[in-house]
């Protein structure tokens, strides 16, 4: 049998009365799982499946976890290609057009599946490096996609980085300026999901191209 190397985040299960954080991570991977387990792309992170893990460790919270196993890029992130030395200017002309085409095409696959991902960022996208060399950039980190019904186009909840986040919804969040935060809630709807994707990808590819 073949052994395949996988990456796993944690589902954890916890009592009848889990605290706010607690049901926000749990909710968080739950969709994540329900999403990958749905999709099927090159350059998407591909799910291989939930399994319970027990910890007993001083680091863990001794106790019984389910684990989200994904697959494993050897290559780590794009922000990770991005800070190698050689890469302070921005990528090589070919290294940008892999990242470009990739990245693409998994929005292209998202978007006829009515699905955004929402936090696309150089940390959110993974690098697989195959035994002959050749380089494959994933999505990942799909915890706060979300999928559009026919005929929804606006919604209320505001996620993402705030360096990658579209302007309107940045703007439409009204920001604490003395605090220095977003609130999680929008004041208004807003119309246009698939853009803040663009949005995201246009800023990643402009980082990419300048360092």
């Amino acid at each position: 049998a073949k052994v395949y190397p996988v990456a796993s985040g944690l589902r954890s299960q916890y009592g009848a009365n889990p605290n706010s954080r607690e049901r926000d991570f749990r909710r968080i991977l739950d969709r994540e799982m329900d999403i990958l387990k749905d999709t099927k792309h090159e350059n998407i992170v591909r799910y291989i499946g939930v399994e319970p893990v027990t910890y007993s460790d001083a680091v863990i919270a001794p106790g019984t976890r389910e684990a989200l196993f994904i697959e494993y890029c050897n290559g780590g992130s794009l922000n990770n290609v991005l800070e190698l030395f050689e890469n302070r200017y921005g990528l090589m002309d070919d290294e940008f057009m892999i990242v470009f085409k990739h990245l693409t095409n998994a929005l292209r696959y998202l978007r006829d599946k009515n699905t955004i991902h929402r936090d696309i960022k150089p940390d959110n996208i993974m690098l697989s490096i195959n035994i002959n060399g050749e380089r494959t950039y994933k999505l990942a980190d799909l915890g706060v996609a979300r999928l559009i019904n026919e005929g929804e186009n606006a919604f209320t909840s505001i996620v993402g980085t705030e360096e990658y986040i579209h302007p309107v919804l940045y703007h439409a969040a009204i920001p604490d300026k003395e605090a220095n935060i977003l609130p999680t809630t929008l004041q208004t709807r807003v119309n246009f999901p698939f853009e803040v994707d663009l949005w995201s990808l246009g800023v990643t590819l402009y980082q990419c191209a300048t360092g």
